[in-house]
Formats: structure tokens, C-alpha cells, sequence
């Protein structure tokens, strides 16, 4: 079940990076559709004021004039400077950057009849080859008789866009057209603005998300691995349980006939006529015995834990005595270089022989995975929670199944070990309140930190 729990919180993570993901594609595209729909709007705008300009300025040029000047084509006539001076008018209420002129158009080519005022240098009465949008756009005007609005052309590196209002005579004839040309660079440029405060605010959203996003996903990524670890400590807590029945049902029905056997053999070793070859089976027998009992003890210490009153006493000082006890047994071993750092004195509040006893079989441990030498360290230090006892080896580590594995009943690395020894310090240490953290790398060594609770005073006085 922590297995299927654990595989669930791995999907919720694939399947949370894969909604974010989509979240910033639609994000993206909805930024897309509303520049262009905002795009749009804009030159809606733009379209219907330069339409209304034309539609309502068009009243003022009188069309029997513009019939005038195409018969006479002077710049002197009377007429002409009728419509200049309108035009003169016309352009006083428009913005700055459009311009008014009377254009003439014929199949195919365009007369420019009466020049803008601000565009004094230019010949009135000429031909002129505007850009192909302009004609598509006057050549319409002309045969519907109704406003028409222009596309966005390039003009001499500047940007128009035209509006044509149809001249009409008497006759319903198209005499010319009032031409309302506006300059658009500063409306793109405002545009453009507009557009980069957009992507700004779509970037601040986006940077808004992604924290939202990282903050409650390792939100419910911890909730979930939380969730999983409570489950696995179920688990722990079952099989221990039931180991702990079976040893208190079986243990001692195995201990009575151990320790009858184990007497006798005592009595035979003591005689004096037993041959040397016989003295050595009966002391081999007895020393089996022996790890028959120490196996027993360990099953026993899941049935029936060290009950003791706890006590006070110095870590650092206490961790130098089991060093004291651990070193005999590491002058067995080659090379074996044993260190006890006390980096700090503190107190602890707990049971002294069964803390003694997980720092003892973790150590041995140590000693026993450096089987070519090695260097083992004892840490001793606290941080704002607990006093911290680090056993640092350097011998051959453990690959990441392996540490999975570890403090599972059963589980061990030794050709003759039980797989109890490490259940019984996870078991100790879980019951004072504390944890065990492992970090191992294969061919490197492996770090133990055993994390007991510390006392109420070095609590409040870290």
C-alpha cells in the first residue's frame, strides 16, 4: 500500500507539471487572441473616426466647383481657391497628423486636384502613382458612391491609412473624392506600448503562477510523502507487533532447553579427561549456544522492551565511554582509526542502556563494513530539536534499494546476521521520540544520525 501511495504522490507530480504546463500554453494563446482582437478594435476605431471625419466633411465641398476646376486646371480660378480655402478649413478641425485632399480618379490612375495646404510642394492638377491599396480603396469608393476606409499602406517609409468620401454632381456623376489621409506611426507607436504593458502584466501573471504553483505543489508533495512515511511506519509498527507475539511465545520455550544444553556442555568442558580434539567440538558448541542466546535477546528485546526509568545524563560524556567499549572490539579489525568528535555538552533525559545499545550494534556495524580498514567517527551535537549522536564509516555504502530496506525485520548484508539487530535500534529510538536518518553512497562509506529528543532546558536554551 506505501508503495502504491508512493507511485500515486510521483503521478500527482507528473500530472501537476503537465497541468501547468498546459495552463501557460492556454495562457499564451489567450494573450494572443487578445492582442489580435485588441489589434482589431483599434483600427475599428480608427476606421469608423476617420469615416465619420470624411462622411461629415464632404457636406462642405461644394461638387459644382470640383466640376469647375477639372474643366479649367488652374491654380488661378476661382473655384480652386474656394476649395483650398475649405480645405484649409477642414484640416483646422482635424488632428494634426491627417491632411485633406480632392483627388480625381480615372480607370486607372489617379489626379491629385487639390493638394493638402501642408503639402504646399506639391504640383495640383498632376498624375501621381499612389500604392496599390490606395487605388483598390478609391476605385471602390468611386463605384459604390460611399465612404470607403483604406487597409494600413507604406508610404515613404511612414505608415496611412485613407478614407474616401465620393464627390457627386447633379447627375449622380463621381466628380472626385475628399481623400482624409492619417499618419499612423503614432498610433502604432501607442499601440506597441500598449502590446509590451500587456506582455508585462502576462509575464507578471505567469511569474505569479509559477511561484503559486511551486509553493503548492511542494505543498501537497510534502502532505503526500508525509502521508506515505505514516504509512510505512503502520507497516513497521504491524510487522513489529507481530514479531514481538512471536517472540514473546516462543523465545522462552526455546531459552529453557538452550540453557539446560548449554550446562551440560559447561560440565563436560570442565572434565579433564577429554581428549584436545573433543574439548574443542564441546567449546565450539557452546559458543553456537551463546550466539543461540544473543539471537533470543534480540527477539526479547521486540517482546519485552527495556522498561527502566530513564535517566539525565551528558551525551558527550556517555558517547566517549561506548567508544571506550567499541574500541577493543575495533582492534580486532585492520586499520580501524576510531574518532569522537563532542562539538558540544549537552544534557539528555532518556534510557541510557538501550541509547547505549543502538549506538553499540550501529557501531559494530560500521567497524564490520570497512573489512580493508577504514576510519570510523563519532559526532556528537544537537541542533534546535535534538541531540544527535553521527556515526560516520567509510566502508563499502549501500545503493538506494538497500537503505529502503534498512531496519526491515529480516533484512541483512551479513552472511550470518538475523536481520533484527537494526529493528531493534529503530524501534528503541522511535519509542524515545527520535529518528534515525541514513545516507550511504556505494563504495564510499555511510552516515548514521541518531536524533534523540533533547531535554526541556537544552530546548529552550538552543
Amino acid at each position: 500500500m506505501a508503495c502504491a501511495m508512493r507511485r500515486n504522490v510521483r503521478k500527482l507530480g507528473r500530472s501537476s507539471r503537465f497541468f501547468f504546463l498546459f495552463l501557460v500554453i492556454s495562457l499564451f494563446l489567450f494573450l494572443f487572441v487578445v492582442f489580435a482582437v485588441q489589434k482589431s478594435h483599434n483600427r475599428a476605431l480608427l476606421t469608423e473616426q476617420l469615416s465619420a471625419f470624411a462622411a461629415a466633411l464632404s457636406t462642405a465641398i461644394p461638387p459644382e466647383h470640383v466640376h469647375k476646376i477639372l474643366q479649367q486646371k488652374s491654380a488661378d480660378h476661382s473655384s480652386y481657391k474656394i476649395i483650398t480655402e475649405r480645405l484649409e478649413q477642414l484640416e483646422r478641425e482635424l488632428p494634426a497628423n491627417y491632411r485633406a485632399e480632392i483627388v480625381h480618379f480615372s480607370g486607372d490612375e489617379a489626379f491629385l486636384l487639390v493638394p493638402s495646404v501642408q503639402d504646399r510642394n506639391r504640383t495640383p492638377f498632376a498624375k501621381f502613382s499612389p500604392s496599390e491599396e490606395y487605388m483598390r480603396a478609391i476605385g471602390q469608393a468611386a463605384q459604390s458612391r460611399e465612404v470607403v476606409c483604406s487597409q494600413i499602406y507604406k508610404n515613404g517609409g511612414s505608415s496611412y491609412v485613407t478614407v474616401f468620401a465620393p464627390i457627386v454632381d447633379e447627375k449622380e456623376a463621381v466628380e472626385a473624392a475628399l481623400a482624409i489621409q492619417a499618419d499612423i506611426r503614432h498610433w502604432q507607436t501607442a499601440e506597441r506600448k500598449q502590446n509590451v504593458i500587456l506582455f508585462l502584466l502576462f509575464a507578471l501573471l505567469m511569474a505569479g503562477l509559477y511561484f503559486f504553483y511551486k509553493h503548492e505543489t511542494k505543498k501537497v508533495l510534502r502532505f503526500g510523502v508525509q502521508k506515505t512515511k505514516e504509512l510505512e511506519q503502520l507497516q513497521m509498527a504491524e510487522k513489529m507487533n507481530a514479531i514481538a507475539q512471536l517472540a514473546a511465545s516462543v523465545a522462552h520455550e526455546i531459552r529453557n532447553p538452550l540453557t539446560v544444553v548449554k550446562g551440560f556442555l559447561q560440565i563436560f568442558l570442565s572434565k579433564e579427561k577429554l581428549t584436545a580434539e573433543e574439548h574443542t567440538y564441546v567449546k565450539l558448541m557452546i559458543e553456537e549456544m551463546n550466539r543461540a542466546e544473543s539471537i533470543i535477546n534480540d527477539y526479547l528485546s521486540l517482546a519485552k522492551p527495556d522498561i527502566k526509568e530513564t535517566e539525565k545524563f551528558s551525551a558527550g560524556q556517555f558517547a566517549c565511554k561506548v567508544m571506550g567499549i567499541i574500541h577493543s572490539y575495533a582492534m580486532m579489525a585492520k586499520n580501524i582509526e576510531i574518532k569522537t568528535i563532542v562539538e558540544e555538552e549537552f544534557d539528555l533525559l532518556c534510557n541510557k542502556n538501550e541509547l547505549r545499545q543502538v549506538l553499540i550494534n550501529i557501531l559494530k556495524n560500521g567497524i564490520e563494513a570497512m573489512k580493508d580498514g577504514g576510519t570510523l567517527t563519532l559526532r556528537v551535537y544537537k541542533d534546535s530539536r535534538y541531540g544527535i549522536f553521527e556515526v560516520r564509516d567509510t566502508g563499502v555504502g549501500m545503493t538506494k534499494e538497500e537503505l529502503k530496506q534498512l531496519g526491515m525485520p529480516y533484512f541483512t548484508r551479513k552472511e550470518k546476521g538475523t536481520g533484527i539487530g537494526l529493528t531493534v535500534c529503530w524501534q528503541i529510538i522511535s519509542r524515545m521520540n527520535g529518528k534515525i536518518e541514513v545516507e550511504s553512497e556505494k563504495g564510499k562509506g555511510t552516515v548514521f544520525r541518531i536524533k534523540v529528543p533533547l531535554e526541556k532546558g537544552e530546548v529552550s536554551g538552543s
